[in-house]
């Protein structure tokens, strides 16, 4: 066949520098499958791939199938998409695992002589691998965002422009593979094809726009050909060139508060992330963002997003250093919140940034007694830290309380900041209550029930229903 695949192994190379036991991969050196892999798991696997005996895995083998399952899974993903590690030990180790990828890949291309029947394992590695690139590209663009302009700044921009014209030279070998129809299968090429138009809204911006334009004429000729109706679909997604140049300039247009040395709003944000941001604020260089702004409500819409605790939460990181993190989430939220209070006298349009924030503070409080009860069944009845973490608990009840409070601000909330304050708070009740004493929530039921005697929004009277009905229901 053409070497259509070789241009896609080239580029990659040059871009970058169960019963497990039994499984005859395992036995001649591979790394278990039972765990995700990491970039030096690649590393060995294409090793022991050059060193044995054994035939190349394929699918239709259980000992292949196995590790092959394991190679191609995205799960693989997870390490350099958790926020909790470096920037740059992220994007070292997704190149570092695309380059083993593409090293195993390498393999098998070299092999399709005298193996033509690799084309379905050989076609899944080619969609990996564009998975693999776009995760490559997603850290890039971080990456390319933090730079500082000194005097090196020229050339780490020349090295990353560098990465990404290597990263659509693969693509554009995936391109040329669903060529190779006399090697190839339906199946294949429609495998390649659902994994371009999956990978292209992250890879396309870092496309040059000349190569976005014979791209589209190249698909759109091939178009002409297809028969599969999903096929045609991946095509189309790929040639919507206007929602792709709308996605990229909402991803590329630069934020004046990332400017000023806030973290960059595409992606989710640490603690440290929210530190910087409360002290690129108190600089005083900008106002402070709103949502009427279209810089400040990117930047808002990141602040307040619970998906900034997902990487945290859903990870192998010790509970205690989960503690820490939200922790440190909620006291930068604090901190940001009385920034606004302290400019309410001059800007009294605040009320729906502050409402939101006060909202977001509970949403964190829940999350961060979800980690307390995790931890205190370790603990010794009379450790210290046990106590700590009691103190920390019934702080949350009086954060809780305030933001009760902040709805008999009447003269500056307005209904709907009102009806928001409460529906979080019912949102977040079933959680919190578990931290709250017997008297606090007998008196804030009495308070409630008064309340809600003065609300004519369903919304907040609903609200005000579903606490005390699941206080009702707990007695």
């Amino acid at each position: 066949m053409k070497n259509h695949i070789g241009i896609t192994l080239l580029v990659l190379s040059t871009m970058v520098g169960p019963a497990w036991a039994t499984n005859r991969y395992v036995e001649a050196g591979a790394p278990s499958p039972a765990h995700s892999w990491s970039s030096h798991d690649y590393e060995r696997f294409a090793e022991m791939l050059s060193a044995a005996d054994a035939p190349l895995p394929c699918f239709d083998s259980s000992d292949g199938e196995v590790i092959l399952r394991r190679l191609l899974d995205t799960e693989n993903f997870n390490r350099v998409l958790a926020v909790d590690q470096p920037l740059t030990e992220r994007l070292q180790e997704s190149l570092a695992l695309l380059q083993g990828a593409n090293k195993v890949l390498q393999l098998y291309g070299r092999n399709t002589p005298q193996r033509p029947e690799l084309h379905r394992e050989i076609a899944n590695q080619l969609a990996f691998t564009l998975r693999a690139c776009s995760v490559a590209v997603h850290l890039l663009n971080q990456f390319a965002g933090e730079i500082p302009r000194d005097e090196n700044y020229d050339g780490r921009m020349a090295e990353v422009h560098r990465m990404l014209k290597g990263l659509e030279e693969a693509y554009a070998g995936a391109e040329q593979s669903l060529s190779e129809r006399d090697f190839f299968k339906h199946q294949d090429r429609s495998l390649i094809l659902a994994a371009m138009a999956e990978a292209y809204p992250t890879l396309q911006m870092g496309f040059t726009e000349e190569f976005k334009i014979s791209l589209r004429e190249k698909l759109e000729r091939r178009k002409r050909h297809l028969r599969d109706p999903k096929d045609i679909e991946a095509v189309d997604r790929i040639c919507d060139f206007e929602a792709h140049q709308r996605a990229e300039a909402s991803y590329r247009r630069p934020n004046r508060y990332v400017e000023l040395g806030a973290p960059s709003p595409s992606a989710p944000w640490t603690h440290r992330d929210y530190r910087r941001f409360v002290r690129a604020l108190s600089a005083g260089e900008a106002p402070l963002p709103t949502f009427a702004d279209a810089d400040g409500e990117a930047i808002l819409e990141r602040l307040l997003d619970a998906e900034n605790f997902a990487p945290v939460i859903s990870s192998d990181t010790p509970l205690t250093d989960q503690l820490g993190e939200v922790a440190g989430v909620l006291k930068s939220t604090n901190e940001l919140i009385q920034l606004y209070s302290q400019d309410t006298p001059q800007r009294a349009d605040y009320h729906r940034e502050v409402a939101s924030q006060l909202a977001f503070t509970l949403k964190t409080s829940a999350v961060l007694l979800y980690i307390v009860d995790k931890i205190l069944p370790s603990l010794p009845e009379d450790s210290s830290v046990r106590h700590d973490l009691r103190s920390l608990t019934r702080s949350l009840e009086e954060a809780y309380s305030a933001v009760e409070g902040a709805l008999d601000l009447r003269d500056y909330f307005n209904k709907q900041d009102r009806a928001l304050l409460l529906t979080t708070m019912a949102e977040v009740y079933p959680n919190l209550q578990s931290g709250f004493s017997e008297r606090y929530k007998e008196e804030l039921r009495s308070r409630l029930l008064q309340r809600q005697e003065r609300i004519h929004d369903p919304v907040a009277k609903e609200a005000i229903d579903r606490i005390c009905d699941f206080q009702a229901s707990e007695e």
